[in-house]
């Protein structure tokens, strides 16, 4: 079988707001998908190990996932859910207030655009001259098992160029606060106008989409197979959106548009 990767099946994400560091990312396919074991930051990493691809034209390669800043990664975490699973994110949400349901839905893209624009690149300096950088996966793993308290200590002292763990901790947690696309989103309940923030985590959200999406990914595979006798090696190397789109062929259903990511 040939490949039925198309030209448009890597992208380049722009890490930074100038667009001068960048890495190239494939689209996941199905032999990605199965490889995910959690939702943790290392199966995080893990996977972006296997999408980043080696181009001159990237700052980042296979192997470097780790070394990341907590944004960068998560710009690519957005990234890999755009060219897999499309551009917006759609959900119900219950009311705290009246439990009523309503829709919550948005342009990840939007998102992503607003988190990379604000967020600190390099050596971050505070007005008081403390210095520090954004932790990094690496940063995440030396102190995994520490007790919280402890944890968070340990994780200040490796991010803190300049300054006193003690006298100036509080100012820089609060500057690292809110670094990538973990945040509150605001939303309105239409039925009773009560206002609530909405946690999402792109980390969470995609590795969880990920392993629900266990059942789609096996009955893809054999249906493809069945029709075409293609290998399951074959058909685990499909880029997803070309694999849903053989899919929705032989069902008789409209091909999904995966390609408008933006």
């Amino acid at each position: 079988m040939t490949s039925a990767a198309g030209p448009d099946t890597v992208h380049l994400v722009p890490l930074d707001p100038s667009g001068r560091r960048r890495a190239m990312l494939r689209e996941p396919a199905g032999a990605d998908e199965q490889s995910v074991g959690g939702t943790t930051t290392a199966d995080a990493v893990r996977l972006l190990d296997r999408l980043l691809t080696d181009d001159p034209a990237s700052a980042v390669r296979p192997g470097d996932a780790a070394t990341l800043t907590v944004v960068e990664r998560d710009l690519l975490l957005a990234a890999a859910y755009r060219l897999g699973w499309g551009p917006r994110i759609s959900g119900v949400v219950t009311c705290a207030a009246c439990a009523a349901p309503f829709d919550l839905d948005f342009r990840l893209a939007d998102l992503a655009d607003r988190v990379r624009a604000e967020a600190p690149a390099g050596v971050v300096t505070l007005d008081d001259g403390v210095t520090f950088r954004l932790p990094t996966a690496q940063d995440e793993a030396a102190v995994l098992g520490l007790p919280p308290d402890e944890a968070e200590r340990a994780l200040l002292a490796r991010c803190l160029i300049s300054g006193a763990p003690e006298t100036h901790g509080p100012r820089v947690e609060q500057a690292m606060a809110g670094a990538g696309i973990d945040l509150d989103l605001a939303a309105t309940c239409p039925e009773c106008g009560h206002g609530a923030d909405i946690r999402f985590q792109i980390q969470d959200y995609l590795l969880a989409t990920i392993r629900c999406d266990w059942a789609t990914l096996i009955h893809d595979v054999h249906r493809i197979a069945v029709a075409y006798g293609w290998s399951l090696t074959e058909i685990l190397s499909l880029p997803r959106g070309s694999r849903r789109a053989f899919v929705a062929l032989l069902d008789g259903e409209p091909i999904p548009r995966t390609a408008e990511r933006s």
